[in-house]
C-alpha cells in the first residue's frame, strides 16, 4: 500500500505552498461488521494514509464519530520529495439512521476524520484520489454496500475552546475527511421474513368470511387469533429498532393490519346481528357480504400494503 500511494509523487508540490500546508489523505476499508441498528454503531476496520510535504506533522488523526480500538503497524517513509505514512485501524463509529423505511430501508455511513492539531489555516486534507480510482465496496451481510465516497469539509467549531491565547469569541476551524458508504436491503427476502407471519395472521382474520355467520365461537375465534399473531409480530419487528418519535414501514403495515382484523371482527358482528332475526331476506344479505368480503377484504389490503411498500 505504500508504494501505491507514493507512486503519485506528483501530486505533492516539491516545496511547500503559501498558506496551508496540503496533506493528501486516502481511506481504504477492509471490512465493515457489527452494525447494530438499535444502537446505530458500526466496526469498520481499514488502512489510512497521509503524504505531505512541510513542517506540520498530520500524524495526530482523531475521528469524530467513533473511536479507534486499533492503530497499527505505521509505516513511515520520508524521501525529499515527500513524507508518507500509513495507519491499520479498526473502530466503532455511529451515525443517524433513518428508519422511516425499515426492513426496506437504506443509510449512508460514515467515518469523520479531522488532524488533532492543526487548524485549516495551517493545514489542509486533500483528497488522494488518484489511489482511491480502483476502490471497490465493502461488503457487509445482509445489506448491499455501495463504493465509498470522499468529500473535504472545513468544519467550524463555534469556540475557541476556552485557549487563553486566542481572541474572545472567536471561532476555529478544522479540515475533515468524510468517508460515506452508503448500505441498503432492497430485498424482497427479508420482507418476506419480516411481515410473514403478520400476512398469514391477517389472512387466518379473512377465513371468518368463509364461516356461516351463526357459528360464533370459530369465526370471533380466528379473529382473535389474528390479532394475537398480528401484535406477536409487531413486538418481534421492533424489538431490533430503538424507539423513534415517528411510525416506520413496518408500524404503517402493522398498524393497518390491525385496523383490516378489526373490520372483519366487525363485519361478523354485522353478519350475526342480521341473521339473529332469522329473516330469510337479512339471511340472504349477510351471505351476499360474506362473499363480496372474502374478495373485497384481501383485494383491499393487498393493494394498500403494496401502495406502502413501493410508493415513497
Amino acid at each position: 500500500m505504500a508504494s501505491t500511494a507514493l507512486a503519485q509523487p506528483q501530486t505533492v508540490p516539491a516545496t511547500p505552498p503559501a498558506g496551508p500546508q496540503l496533506t493528501y489523505v486516502g481511506l481504504d476499508i477492509n471490512d465493515i461488521y457489527q452494525l447494530d441498528l438499535k444502537q446505530s454503531t458500526y466496526t469498520a476496520d481499514f488502512y489510512v494514509w497521509l503524504r505531505w510535504h512541510g513542517d506540520a506533522d498530520p500524524t495526530n488523526i482523531e475521528f469524530l464519530n467513533g473511536s479507534l480500538d486499533l492503530k497499527e503497524h505505521p509505516n513511515p517513509i520520508e524521501t525529499p520529495a515527500t513524507k508518507y505514512v500509513s495507519y491499520h485501524c479498526r473502530g466503532t463509529f455511529h451515525t443517524t439512521f433513518d428508519y422511516r423505511r425499515y426492513p426496506l430501508d437504506e443509510h449512508i455511513l460514515t467515518i469523520e476524520m479531522e488532524d488533532g492539531n492543526d487548524e485549516s489555516d495551517k493545514l489542509k486534507y486533500v483528497i488522494d484520489r488518484e489511489n482511491l480510482k480502483q476502490l471497490t465496496a465493502p461488503t457487509l451481510a445482509g445489506w448491499t454496500c455501495e463504493a465509498p465516497q470522499f468529500d473535504i469539509q472545513d468544519h467550524l467549531y463555534q469556540t475557541d475552546f476556552g485557549d487563553p491565547t486566542q481572541p474572545a469569541d472567536s471561532a476555529t476551524a478544522y479540515s475533515r475527511l468524510v468517508c460515506s458508504i452508503r448500505i441498503s436491503r432492497h430485498s424482497f427476502s427479508i420482507y418476506m421474513k419480516t411481515f410473514l407471519a403478520l400476512f398469514i395472521s391477517v389472512a387466518i382474520a379473512f377465513l371468518s368470511f368463509v364461516l356461516k355467520p351463526h357459528e360464533t365461537d370459530p369465526r370471533f375465534g380466528v379473529g382473535i387469533a389474528a390479532i394475537f399473531g398480528a401484535v406477536s409480530s409487531q413486538i418481534v419487528t421492533t424489538s431490533n429498532l430503538p424507539d423513534m418519535p415517528y411510525l416506520t414501514l413496518a408500524d404503517k403495515i402493522h398498524v393497518f393490519s390491525l385496523f383490516m382484523i378489526f373490520l372483519s371482527l366487525l363485519q361478523s358482528c354485522l353478519a350475526l346481528r342480521l341473521v339473529r332475526d332469522q329473516n330469510v331476506r337479512k339471511i340472504r344479505l349477510a351471505a351476499r357480504i360474506d362473499r363480496i368480503s372474502l374478495f373485497a377484504f384481501p383485494m383491499s389490503y393487498a393493494a394498500v400494503v403494496a401502495g406502502m411498500t413501493f410508493i415513497h
